[in-house]
C-alpha cells in the first residue's frame, strides 16, 4: 500500500514502512508523513513498526519529533519502532541530539524485523548503524581526543616555558654584554646577566622615589615627547608598560557599548569622556571607546554617544583577558536541551 510516498506493507505482526519516495524535506511532506504514521498507531493499533531509511539521505528538522512522538505512541501500546539501514552521517544528526539513547535502530530491514518479532530485550540497547569503516573511525577518533586533551595541557605551558627562556636569555645575554663592557674579562655564570639587568631595572625603580630624579626624569621625558616620530614610539611603549605594571586604571572603565537599532552589545573600553572637545550639554557629543578584538592585538576605537554605552564592574585587566580569549574556558558552555523541532520548514542535514 502506498500513501503520499510511505510505502506500507505487512510482514506478519510487523509493519514496514519504507520511506524511499517520502518527501523528508520539507514541512508539508513532513505532515502528511506524520498524519499517516499517528494513524497507524492510533487508527490501527499497529504496535511494532519498521521504519525502512535506506534510500534517506537527508531530512527535515521536524521528522525528528515525529519519530519521537511515534517512538512513545507505540511505546504505550507496548510495542516498538526501529528505525533501519540509517545511513552513518545521517545517524551523527541522531547523535547530535542526543536521540539514539531514546529511538532504536538496526544496520538492516531484515535485522530490523528480527528484533521486533524477537525478545523486548533485544532492542532496549539500540546498536548504532554499522556502515563501512565506523569501527576503526571510531578507534581513530578516540586515540585523535586524547591526544587534544594531552595538547590542550602540554601546549600552553611549553609556550610559556618557552616564551619565558626566550625573554629570559634576551636579559641574560644584554646583562653579559654590560658585564664586559665593564672590562672585566671573567664570563659569569650562566643567569648572572639577566640577574644583573633585573638588578638595575630595581635599582632604576628605586631612583624614581627621589623628587631630583624624577625631575630630570622630567626634563628628558620632555624632550623626547618633542621629537617627531620618537614621541609615537615613546608613548605608546609607555601606556602599554603602564597597563601591565598596574597603571590600567588610567587606561579607562569597562564599558558595554550598545549599537544603535540592535540588541546586540560589545565590551570595550572607555579611554576618553570628550575626545572631541565639547562640552557635556551638546548633542554631538561624544565618547572614545576602545573595542578589543579577539585572538589578536588592537581593536578599533571608536567616538559613541554616551547613552549607549552602559559601566561594567570589571577591570581593564581582566576585560582585556575575557576580550583576547574569546570567554572560552571561562565557564562551562551547557548543552542544548532536547526538544521537538518547531515547523520551520528547515532541513536537517547529515554531516
Amino acid at each position: 500500500m502506498s500513501e503520499g510516498g510511505l510505502t506500507i506493507t505487512r510482514q506478519e505482526d510487523v509493519t514496514v514502512v519504507d520511506f524511499r519516495n517520502a518527501p523528508v524535506l520539507h514541512s508539508a511532506g513532513v505532515r502528511e508523513i506524520e498524519d499517516q504514521l499517528y494513524a497507524l498507531v492510533d487508527d490501527q493499533h499497529v504496535r511494532n513498526i519498521a521504519l525502512d531509511f535506506r534510500a534517506v539521505r537527508f531530512l527535515a528538522s521536524q521528522m525528528l519529533g515525529v519519530l519521537v512522538s511515534l517512538h512513545k505512541k507505540a511505546h504505550n501500546l507496548d510495542g516498538n519502532v526501529v528505525i533501519c539501514g540509517l545511513s552513518s552521517n545521517l545517524y551523527k544528526v541522531f547523535q547530535i541530539s542526543r536521540l539514539d539513547t531514546v529511538l532504536h535502530f538496526a544496520d538492516s530491514l531484515a535485522d530490523g524485523v528480527r528484533g521486533l518479532r524477537g525478545p523486548a530485550a533485544d532492542l532496549e540497547q539500540p546498536p548504532a548503524p554499522a556502515g563501512p569503516h565506523r569501527g576503526w573511525r571510531a578507534v581513530l577518533n578516540k586515540q585523535v581526543r586524547i591526544f587534544f586533551a594531552g595538547a590542550l595541557v602540554l601546549v600552553p605551558l611549553a609556550i610559556t616555558v618557552w616564551v619565558a627562556w626566550q625573554v629570559g636569555s634576551w636579559l641574560d645575554g644584554l646583562g653579559r654584554q654590560a658585564f664586559r663592557a665593564m672590562g672585566t674579562r671573567v664570563e659569569p655564570p650562566l643567569g648572572i646577566g639577566a640577574l644583573i639587568i633585573l638588578a638595575g631595572v630595581y635599582v632604576f625603580g628605586l631612583l624614581t622615589h627621589l623628587w631630583l630624579f624624577r625631575g630630570v626624569f622630567g626634563l628628558l621625558e620632555r624632550l623626547v615627547t618633542r621629537l617627531p616620530g620618537v614621541k609615537t614610539i615613546y608613548e605608546s611603549v609607555r601606556d602599554l608598560m603602564n597597563l601591565f605594571g598596574g597603571g590600567s586604571r588610567q587606561m579607562g572603565r569597562v564599558v558595554q557599548y550598545r549599537m544603535p537599532g540592535s540588541d546586540m552589545t560589545c565590551l570595550g573600553i572607555l579611554t576618553n569622556e570628550d575626545p572631541l572637545g565639547l562640552p557635556k550639554d551638546d548633542p554631538h557629543r561624544k565618547v572614545a571607546v576602545y573595542l578589543p578584538l579577539s585572538y589578536m592585538i588592537g581593536g578599533p576605537t571608536v567616538m559613541v554617544s554616551p547613552e549607549n554605552i552602559v559601566e561594567v564592574d570589571m577591570s581593564v585587566e581582566q576585560c582585556l583577558k575575557l576580550c583576547a580569549t574569546a570567554a572560552v574556558g571561562r565557564k562551562a558552555v551547557p548543552a542544548a536541551p532536547v526538544r521537538k523541532p518547531a515547523d520551520t520548514g528547515e532541513a536537517t542535514k547529515g554531516t
